[in-house]
């Protein structure tokens, strides 16, 4: 990176007015090492298969609506053991999604 950017990135870094919940808690991520996999492909091609294989391994970390949603408190709800975080979104997600899929709320075997 050249010092150009680098002084961008600090303008960025210094310009935010908001601190997340995280935080406090960014230096335990100092020494993790991650290598990302990303699985594409196009439609019916088996992604979602192979996603789910790799998941039943528990040797990968994955990744879910939820981390994309509250990506400035993961740290904190687990440290803290909040585990009722991720409920308490699916709720919320599943409480708006359900105004857009009325398809889905008609009863087994309606016309």
């Amino acid at each position: 990176m050249t010092a150009q950017q680098n002084k961008g990135w600090d303008r960025i870094r210094s310009s935010r007015t908001t601190h997340t919940r995280d935080e406090p808690y960014l230096a335990l991520l100092r020494d993790v090492d991650f290598l990302p996999i990303l699985i594409l492909g196009y439609h019916r091609s088996g992604t979602t298969l192979f996603y789910k294989l790799l998941t039943a391994t528990q040797c990968f970390n994955v990744v879910s609506a939820y981390h994309f949603l509250r990506c400035e408190e993961m740290l904190f709800n687990h440290v803290n053991q909040r585990d009722d975080a991720k409920e308490q979104l699916g709720s919320l997600v599943a409480g708006h999604l359900s105004r857009f899929l009325l398809v889905d709320a008609l009863p087994p075997g309606s016309p």
